[in-house]
């Protein structure tokens, strides 16, 4: 009696199961990455990621989205020590030899870059002159130097990776370097067509100068670039008086318009207008992000949060 019983009991669990369907199928978490930008070398990486989620959870909750994402659907990238620790490894399998031509022309091109970044940021309101040449320290040597930018853009890909594993849909906020770096990652990881970004948003980017997308992508690049195919959408944020973000309007092209970057300005004040936490507490970045991340859902498993977007 006690074997037909569990055997009827099994026989009525898996009849439910399929009757069910696929609202038993839990889908999985979008993952939220964040990704910071340059001259973190000196600071703790647990004080910037703090700063970067502390910012973003605050963009949710001026944003009334509070009860959308969680704290577990948040990754931080973190690549601040590569430019200040002599002690990270930096080697990488997948660094090519580039040709001398090639390379004397990328060195033009990050000279070019360092230029406008050492001008631009010399004129940001609170920031003295003389420091603005070592801000962009971490920039150049990105540029200029394949070790470097290898060891940085596996920090990115790593957790992309990870991601494709667990099926998971994700979703970019960058800023300043950090949407160098990503755009880096997506375009080698056009070559497979794998991941799959529902929104990308960058803020207070360097994307939208010539120089910066050949020192990218070889000096052969011609402008417009390719909108990499992972990117489904994406938007551009740019903080008035942020003398270093720059409109990227004209510089890509994607045969769907709306996967072209669609430059939005944002006040972040006029003290610190190119601040990381200033641009994530911006309720156009919660909204932005939340409508990807609830669109990310089936309809009937949508967060109930989901809701204060109707």
């Amino acid at each position: 009696m006690l074997f037909h019983g569990i055997a009827a009991a099994l026989v009525f669990v898996w009849t439910s199961l399929i009757l069910a369907g696929p609202s038993y199928a839990q889908s999985p978490r979008p993952v939220v990455v964040l990704i910071h930008g340059r001259d973190q070398g000196k600071r703790k990486e647990a004080d910037v990621r703090k700063e970067f989620v502390d910012g973003f959870f605050a963009g949710l909750q001026r944003a009334s989205l509070q009860n959308i994402v969680g704290t577990g659907d948040v990754k931080f990238v973190w690549y601040g020590d590569i430019y200040a620790d002599d002690g990270v490894d930096r080697t990488c399998p997948f660094v090519q030899t580039v040709p001398p031509v090639e390379q004397s022309a990328r060195q033009s091109l990050s000279d070019a870059v360092r230029r406008f970044l050492v001008s631009a940021a010399g004129s940001v309101p609170g920031l003295e002159r003389g420091l603005s040449d070592l801000l962009i320290h971490d920039t150049e040597e990105y540029l200029g130097k394949a070790n470097f930018r290898c060891a940085t853009d596996k920090r990115l890909a790593s957790i992309l990776n990870e991601a494709h594993t667990r099926q998971q849909p994700v979703i970019i906020a960058a800023h300043s370097m950090g949407s160098l770096v990503t755009f880096s990652v997506l375009r080698r990881l056009d070559v497979d067509g794998q991941i799959s970004v529902a929104h990308l948003v960058t803020m207070g980017s360097q994307l939208g100068m010539n120089e910066v997308l050949r020192a990218l992508d070889g000096s052969h690049t011609s402008i417009p670039v390719k909108v990499p195919i992972s990117i489904q959408r994406w938007t551009n944020l740019v903080a008035k008086g942020d003398l270093l973000a720059l409109r990227q309007s004209g510089f890509f092209d994607a045969t769907d318009p709306q996967r072209k970057p669609a430059d939005t300005e944002v006040d972040n004040g006029n003290q610190h207008p190119h601040d990381a936490a200033s641009y994530l507490q911006q309720r156009l970045v919660a909204r932005t992000i939340a409508i990807a991340f609830c669109s990310s859902f089936p309809g009937a498993a949508r967060p109930s949060g989901c809701s204060a977007l109707r």
